[in-house]
């Protein structure tokens, strides 16, 4: 089959993602990459017959600057709009069997699936967080009542956008169970779990010492556990050696430089807010390194309590509990530690994972070819 792969995700595990699938779906089919950016990225997935690239540039807000964020909401995702018609169009004239498309970072469901006029498969990584989710709707309150009410309204218009646009897709993939309960619950629609995975010959255990007791990725977001990760640590004595890796300071996209950091890590701390699945603990799991996770989200199905990790509460006494305990039994480590690399060669690897996702695909476009011939 041919296929057209299509995102504008930003850096991090949902661009991953899409150039994993990428290459694994190549390994069967004919598949050509578009992909949406400010510019062209160098290292964008190679071993793909085509890459096409379509710039588009948003207008930076830093806040305070009204204009900006007005425009930002109404003629930017108008310009979005006209852009994912033009690629529609494109791809039509390519003569592709179907589309697999991943999500959004401007309107999370691409306007793109509008104007597919062949079987179009979505990647639902996520629904809209900021529309659905109480700690989102919390941060209003904060806001004077000019701010609030104009937030309410790009809110609920965003929300009807991207309902709008899932509704046009195929068929909508998952990736956890967690996140298929949310699509129900948000869009009244059915979806098929078809998870990510990690790619075990980048990410592999080694012999290395260890310089860091506990590693945190994320940001200083609340949504991503920083406050809890701090007041678990000040918990701690003695402190232990710590290596934050924060959005907002330092960002690594070496795959080399990150893989090095996993493997010379005791443990990973997992404490994103109802994270939707997040590669982050498969990436670890296959450096050899035990996770402490919350208890709730895409966490609770790739670490397997008391097998690779430890799932704890969203509280700050249970995280520092957790992370005692774990550094203090090195046993238990060396446990983890091969138990993580196991699970993930029998099941998270990216191989087994492309391979799901072709069988759907094919499916799709087999179920659409015989609806065709019945009309």
């Amino acid at each position: 089959m041919r296929i057209a792969v299509f995102h504008e995700v930003d850096f991090g595990g949902a661009r991953k993602s899409a150039s994993e699938f990428a290459r694994g779906l190549g390994k069967w089919h004919d598949v050509d990459y578009y992909y949406v950016d400010k510019e062209k990225n160098p290292q964008e997935v190679d071993l793909i017959r085509k890459i096409y690239f379509y710039k588009f540039i948003p207008k930076k807000w830093t806040g305070h600057d009204w204009k900006a964020k007005l425009y930002k909401d109404t003629i930017e995702v108008y310009k979005l709009y006209r852009l994912h018609k033009n690629i529609a169009r494109d791809i039509h004239t390519r003569g592709y069997d179907a589309v697999f498309v991943l999500p959004s970072r401007y309107t999370q469901t691409p306007f793109l699936l509008r104007f597919l006029k062949i079987p179009s498969i979505y990647y639902c990584q996520e629904y809209l967080r900021i529309v659905y989710e109480k700690l989102y709707s919390e941060e209003l309150k904060n806001f004077d009542l000019y701010r609030r009410t104009y937030e309410k309204l790009n809110r609920f218009m965003r929300k009807q956008i991207d309902k709008n646009n899932i509704l046009h897709a195929t068929k909508i993939l998952a990736n956890s169970k967690f996140t298929k309960n949310n699509i129900d619950k948000a869009y009244g629609i059915q979806s098929t779990v078809c998870y990510m995975g990690v790619n075990t010959k980048n990410f592999k255990k080694a012999n290395k010492k260890k310089e860091f007791d506990v590693l945190f990725v994320g940001s200083y977001e609340k949504a991503d556990g920083y406050d809890l990760f701090q007041n678990a640590i000040s918990m701690l004595k003695p402190k232990p050696k710590i290596r934050e890796l924060v959005r907002e300071k330092e960002w690594i996209s070496s795959l080399e430089e990150m893989r090095n950091i996993y493997q010379k890590s005791r443990i990973l701390l997992c404490l994103g807010y109802k994270e939707p699945f997040g590669l982050a603990p498969l990436e670890a799991s296959a450096c050899g390194v035990p996770i402490i996770a919350v208890n709730e989200g895409g966490y609770k199905e790739s670490v397997i309590h008391n097998k690779n990790g430890i799932l704890v509460k969203r509280n700050a006494k249970d995280l520092a509990d957790a992370i005692k305990k774990l550094l203090s039994n090195s046993a238990m480590q060396k446990r983890f530690s091969n138990n993580a690399t196991e699970h993930v060669l029998n099941f998270w690897d990216w191989g087994v994972r492309s391979a799901e996702l072709s069988s759907i695909i094919q499916g799709v476009v087999k179920n659409s070819n015989l609806s065709d011939v019945k009309n």
